[in-house]
């Protein structure tokens, strides 16, 4: 079973982030370890600044990712988790159970919301583009609940262009950096192609700067040591 000290020293960087700015977004690639980051950051803080996490993220990543992370390192296995899915019962008597993690995948937001259940510590959207458009359910029930630790995971936040991040963003600070209302964002920073159909973004390096000090990038090849590619030819008739 992997420990703590099997960190890296990008990982340790990645939670030492985490802990400093308290809603940020990790934007990294795969096999960086976000998901264990994310658990062991919620560690350091449970008990003394927060009593208990949320997890949302997509249903087969609720199901398995977090679940088997939890039970492959020493330092996170104690933690209790209540898994969200199922018909309205089984998910009732999971958020009603007492846990350190809650995990509950992203299309029933709105119905934790409608529940009662809006108040943690520490909320993680692991893949938080899909909350990247402001009309979704999912996004409108997400901005009142109210958390010291607001962390948003993904390997691609902005999969349509810049429009994406308003949402996700606003999830982070309540307006302060993009402006409280979409409309405001769109006046702000775009202008509508008539002829495409679409809006498009005119200051990307405004948006850019002022999201810097929340958005935290980490590409793959930047921090992963593997040894080089070995090619294996194996002719098929």
């Amino acid at each position: 079973m992997l420990t703590e000290s099997d960190l890296h020293n990008y990982q340790h960087y990645a939670i030492n982030v985490i802990l400093d700015r308290k809603r940020c977004m990790l934007n990294q690639g795969m096999g960086i370890g976000k998901t264990i980051c994310s658990l062991t950051a919620f560690t350091k803080v449970l008990n003394v600044e927060v009593k208990k996490c949320l997890i949302i993220s997509p249903l087969n990543v609720a199901k398995t990712t977090w679940i088997n992370e939890l039970s492959s390192w020493s330092h996170v296995k104690s933690l209790k988790y209540s898994l969200l899915i199922g018909n309205e019962k089984q998910r009732l008597n999971a958020a009603q159970k007492e846990a350190d993690i809650y995990i509950i995948n992203q299309e029933n937001v709105p119905w934790l919301f409608e529940k009662g259940f809006r108040k943690y510590g520490f909320i993680i959207v692991d893949e938080s583009q899909g909350f990247k458009s402001h009309s979704s359910n999912r996004f409108k029930a997400l901005k009142y609940f109210t958390s010291k630790y607001m962390l948003l995971l993904t390997g691609t936040p902005v999969p349509n262009g810049f429009m994406d991040w308003w949402s996700q963003i606003y999830l982070i600070d309540k307006g302060e950096r993009l402006g409280k209302y979409i409309t405001h964002y769109r006046n702000s920073y775009f202008s509508y192609d008539e002829y495409k159909r679409k809006y498009v973004c005119l200051y990307p390096k405004t948006i850019l700067d002022k999201i810097s000090d929340v958005v935290i990038s980490m590409k793959a090849e930047d921090y992963l040591e593997l040894p080089d590619r070995i090619d294996n030819y194996v002719p098929v008739e």
